[in-house]
């Protein structure tokens, strides 16, 4: 029988990742690895899941568990901007350093396996290398498109990190990820591609100092030309994937 998260407070944490219950609870809880076994798990996520992709429930899908990837939570800095307004939460930006992380979601939806292979051409292509050297997680979102946990960049913002992984990927990155705050809603553990537990919760060297603020982010310049090429390449690949699927 599985159990009920813990949803013990995080007032004694000073950094950490952190996870919700769902897009409307606002006060994020301390993420462990026993904790994301848990979340992944858990049968409610799996028929959640299951239930808003056969329905188009928008109300399953806002009460699944959420990750915050990009940010790790700051008792410090929570401290002073709830002292600030009582209307504050700790669930947003100002509550959180940059963490050595950067969640990516691909809405190219229908075939996700198939997307998560030409992900991993296009990074052994471009970064060299085991392709799972360079991710942390990658799963099938609610929606049955692709979402990726890499590693971050030092000295990039979120926005400048978002652009690099459009150039390596040849294809669209949602750009509303962005925020150290962001939510990435989970799904079952059967939706799981790629997970590295000793990756995710391993923060040996991390400074936030290393990575700047979004503040001084930049809009992405329009791809060139003679770079627009390969992107559509991969467009055709993926529909043809989608169909091989579909039969």
């Amino acid at each position: 029988m599985t159990k009920t998260p813990n949803t013990t407070g995080i007032t004694a944490m000073n950094h950490c990742l952190t996870y919700v219950v769902g897009v409307y609870d606002n006060q994020p809880k301390p993420l462990t690895p026993e904790m994301m076994d848990l979340l992944l798990g858990m049968h409610k996520t799996k028929v959640n899941t299951e239930q808003d992709r056969a329905t188009g429930n928008e109300q399953l899908k806002k009460a699944l568990p959420a990750v915050l990837f990009n940010g790790l939570y700051s008792k410090d800095h929570a401290e002073a901007w709830l002292k600030q307004d009582k209307t504050h939460t700790r669930r947003q930006d100002q509550c959180y350093l940059p963490s050595p992380f950067y969640g990516i979601d691909i809405d190219l939806k229908g075939c996700p396996e198939q997307l998560y292979t030409l992900v991993k051409e296009r990074i052994q292509e471009h970064l060299g290398g085991q392709p799972e050297e360079h991710l942390v997680m990658a799963y099938k979102s609610p929606s049955l498109g692709l979402r990726l946990v890499v590693r971050r960049t030092p000295n990039l913002t979120l926005e400048q990190e978002r652009c690099r992984w459009e150039k390596i990927l040849g294809m669209p990155c949602d750009p509303a990820c962005k925020n150290l705050s962001r939510l990435y809603l989970l799904t079952s553990r059967d939706d799981v591609l790629h997970y590295d537990p000793k990756a995710l919760f391993s923060f040996d060297g991390y400074d936030s100092c290393n990575f700047p603020s979004e503040e001084n982010s930049h809009k992405c310049e329009k791809p060139q030309t003679e770079t627009s090429a390969p992107e559509q390449t991969d467009e055709k690949r993926l529909q043809g994937a989608y169909k091989h699927t579909a039969q």
